[in-house]
């Protein structure tokens, strides 16, 4: 088990693990992985994704990037400009729309991304170390179809 793992699962049989518990537990070991990689740079994992979206979405606006996020606009505000400040991100006015801004990654944000981006395929590559490549086949499998019935 990780650092800071569950005592109660020091006990439990791998076998009796429910999906949602071992989802839980992988998703913890995710983010704690994520979080140690992204700290150095100034990210938190929601940061991470914000810049992921606008280095694939370059000139995206701040409502765009929100309904992607499924967040609100307050927070979606503040993020951006912890990342601007970061100087990951900039704003520019729309010609259009002036009340309205399109979102770019500078060129540091895109230095950076090649860094990061790295962070969460490293994690992969260590849990398909795990496995079988059987095993690891199967799980994607099984995983895509959870995603389509259940997201």
């Amino acid at each position: 088990m990780g650092k800071g793992g569950d005592k109660g699962m020091e006990n439990m049989k791998r076998e009796n693990l429910s999906i949602s518990r071992g989802i839980g537990i992988l998703n913890r070991s995710f983010k704690q992985y994520s979080e140690g990689g992204l700290e150095p740079y100034g990210l938190t994992s929601g940061l991470y994704l914000y810049l992921l979206y606008i280095h694939y979405n370059p000139g995206c606006s701040l409502v765009e990037l929100r309904d992607a996020m499924g967040t609100d606009k307050a927070y979606i505000t503040r993020s951006v400009a912890k990342c601007c400040d970061l100087g990951y991100v900039r704003k520019e006015q729309r010609k259009e729309d002036g009340r309205s801004h399109c979102l770019f990654l500078t060129e540091e944000g895109e230095k950076q991304m090649e860094v990061i981006r790295d962070i969460p395929r490293a994690w992969d590559r260590t849990a398909k170390a795990c496995l079988e490549p059987d095993e690891h086949g199967e799980l994607v499998r099984l995983l895509n179809k959870l995603c389509k019935a259940l997201a």
